[in-house]
């Protein structure tokens, strides 16, 4: 019995919304961490003032009243709008945050079978032996950041030799050119106002 033809296309999507798309975690457990501290803090008044103990910052009765009266105070208007507004805008942030996929520090190379990916610091190291040499400054001398905007390069010029940004940028899109991505991407080039002595 013949095997069923593998769909190459299903697998690239598969893998590609796998390894370049990335949960969020992190936002998650920041905001968890922050509403247990809230409700904790809430619940340690609340209990406080059960017992007839003084409040440890605020108590929960003075405080409720306060923000009953306050549609009411006409000096804290504007500030309840404010923070309002603040609030629906955090609010806002965080369900876009919740809904949309997150991404990897991850680009993907053209490839004719099979997806290519390469990690943005991997990319970086081979565009800096480009940016080195129409520099002529030492490897530790250029530093070069991958993001999904662009490509950002500093140079550290030796003290006394004129460094080329422009020679630099056409260098950057050469390698990216080179290693088949888009020579499209945004390059910018730092030149650092002081230079290294003896490189």
């Amino acid at each position: 019995m013949s095997k069923p033809p593998v769909d190459l296309e299903a697998i690239n999507a598969r893998v590609r919304r796998r390894e370049l798309r990335t949960g969020r975690s992190g936002l998650v457990v920041t905001v968890v961490v922050l509403l247990v501290v809230l409700l904790g803090y809430v619940g340690l008044e609340a209990g406080t003032r059960a017992v007839d103990h003084t409040p440890w910052l605020i108590k929960p009765d003075a405080a409720w009243e306060w923000l009953v009266g306050l549609p009411g105070t006409a000096q804290v208007r504007v500030g309840a709008v404010v923070a309002g507004v603040l609030l629906l805008m955090l609010g806002a942030g965080l369900l876009y945050a919740a809904l949309a996929p997150g991404r990897r520090a991850v680009s993907e190379l053209p490839a004719t079978r099979v997806i290519a990916l390469v990690e943005h610091d991997v990319l970086a190291q081979a565009l800096v032996r480009g940016a080195q040499l129409a520099a002529g400054v030492g490897s530790e001398q250029v530093r070069i950041g991958v993001d999904g905007h662009g490509v950002s390069v500093s140079v550290r010029p030796t003290s006394g030799v004129p460094v080329d940004a422009d020679a630099v940028r056409a260098a950057v899109v050469a390698e990216l050119e080179r290693n088949g991505l888009d020579s499209a991407t945004p390059v910018t080039v730092h030149l650092a106002s002081t230079g290294v002595v003896g490189q």
